[in-house]
């Protein structure tokens, strides 16, 4: 899985007004129920106006291409006593050429400089993938397993149930 895939130009950068009618049809393709309008909204509340916000959303683009192939949402909480603040983090992918690990390591790069630059003690990575090799990349970048997350769809009888 090494070789030219990885050469690939990714930026990531916050994501900024202008940006969340480019990220509708990639967050779409994530999340089909999603409305223009509510993602209008949400995108509003997490757009940067500024300086950089404890609750915000990162993009990576090809360094050709004006939209964005990928996005990771990000919010610093505190987590309990123990430690001072961590940055939780989901990515969303898609809309990739080839591979999706560039886009998604650039976006763990990039959680990373943001957790530092708010004083977390730690990062916690959310992605949807059961790719064993993108994992093992993801550990190569010093993130180790963490909580494993499973999910059910509902059936019909099951639903009817209640």
């Amino acid at each position: 899985m090494n070789g030219d895939e990885d050469d690939v130009s990714i930026r990531v950068a916050p994501m900024f007004p202008a940006d969340i009618p480019l990220v509708f049809p990639l967050l779409q393709l994530h999340d089909p129920c999603l409305t223009q309008r509510v993602w209008q909204r949400r995108g509003m509340r997490l757009a940067q106006a500024g300086e950089l916000k404890k609750k915000g959303v990162i993009l990576a683009r090809y360094a050709e291409w004006p939209g964005p192939c990928a996005a990771a949402f990000y919010q610093v909480e505190a987590e309990n006593t123990r430690r001072k603040r961590l940055l939780s983090v989901e990515m969303v992918t898609a809309a990739m050429l080839g591979t999706a690990w560039p886009a998604m390591r650039e976006l763990a790069r990039a959680s990373t400089r943001i957790a530092t630059r708010f004083g977390c003690e730690e990062t916690r990575l959310q992605i949807t993938t059961d790719n064993p090799a993108l994992i093992s990349r993801f550990r190569t970048e010093g993130f180790a397993d963490g909580v494993i997350l499973l999910h059910k769809n509902l059936t019909s009888p099951e639903l009817s149930k209640n």
